[in-house]
Parts: structure tokens; sequence; C-alpha cells
């Protein structure tokens, strides 16, 4: 059973960072505290979103945060506290580094699943993919199905998303941060509302 906390009552002040998860793909973890609770792992219910576009080669997913400023900017200050965090640790997390980057450089660098009012997620669909996202759809539960006509612009979704924390890019040749780095994600679950449905 997975705990995931309503963006609604989701405060940016409670994610925490772990220690670097050395790898091809370093990555910085996140945990969340909430009062005497800690979870540790970062799952978020995100509202009901209108789909603007969906690939299924490629898995891209985009929703529109058009009518949910308040979804839009608390997306929006965890990325600005993950540029903060990652400016301010650099040389803690990568000692190896010859050079310390300016914030402007490292704002540049960053690959953000936030475009103007549009969420950027990566939902793929493999039909032997035991590990893909729950989804719901006509009063059923599939595990990484969709039947054709689901995911198409204009339908409302509800998602799941786990923010599993900052993957950075390590150039193979020198072992050095290359200065790219991103948002770590994945949809756990996606729930397809009928007319009756209530989420």
């Amino acid at each position: 059973m997975e705990w995931c906390i309503p963006i609604q009552t989701f405060q940016v002040e409670n994610v925490q960072l772990g220690t670097m998860l050395e790898g091809q793909k370093p990555m910085i973890s996140f945990a969340y505290k909430d009062n005497d609770m800690r979870f540790t792992a970062l799952n978020i219910l995100l509202p009901i979103l209108p789909i603007k576009s969906y690939n299924p080669l490629t898995g891209r997913l985009i929703l529109s945060l058009e009518d949910s400023p308040s979804t839009l900017r608390k997306i929006l200050m965890l990325q600005d506290t993950i540029l903060n965090s990652v400016f301010t640790n650099q040389h803690h997390w990568f000692p190896n580094q010859t050079n310390l980057r300016k914030f402007n450089d490292i704002k540049a660098t960053f690959q953000s699943i936030i475009n103007n009012t549009e969420m950027n997620l990566y939902c793929p669909i493999n039909d032997n993919d035991t590990h893909g996202p729950i989804v719901y759809a006509n009063n059923a539960w599939t595990r990484g199905i969709f039947s054709s006509g689901l995911l198409v612009p204009g339908e409302k979704i509800r998602a799941v998303i786990r923010l599993q924390g900052i993957s950075f890019h390590i150039n193979p040749v020198n072992n050095q941060w290359t200065g790219k780095f991103r948002l770590q994600h994945r949809i756990l679950a996606v729930l397809i509302p009928s007319s009756k449905t209530v989420l």
C-alpha cells in the first residue's frame, strides 16, 4: 500500500533531502515529514487535470495546470527549492568539480517538468511491464494497460506521482557532473473517471 499526499495539503517546506545515491545517474532522494509522520517516499495525489497530449510511443504525457493555479504554484516552489539546494550543496555533492557553477547556470541546465502551465510527465505503456502504473478506467483496475481512446486530449484524469529525487547527469569520460539535472518522477496510478465516478 502506497501512502500519498494530496496536493492540497502538500507543503514544500516539509520535503527532506536524502544523501547522494551513487551510480551512473547519481540521485538525491526525497522524504516528507509532516508533524510526527515521516514518509520515506514522496507520493503526491494530483487533482483532476485535463490531458493536453499523450504520445504512447515515447510515454510523454502533458497535463494542463491552467485551471489549477495552486498546484502549479506548489510544483514551481518545489523546483525553486531544488535549484537553491543544488546551488548550495554542489561542492558537497560533487567534491571533484573544478569550478562552482553560478545560480543562473544551474537554473539554465535544469530540466523542468513545468512548461508555462503544462506539466510534462513520463507514462510509458508496456503490456509486459508489471511495474507500470495502476490504472482505473471503466470501473475496473488494471496495471499499465490503457484501452484505446482513454488518454486523449481534452479528457480528464487524476494521477498519483512519485517524486523520486534529483537526478544528475554525469559525463562518462571524466566522471564529472555535466551541470544537467532533473526531477526524477514515476507515475504510480492513473484514475480515469467516468461520469459517475467520484474522486
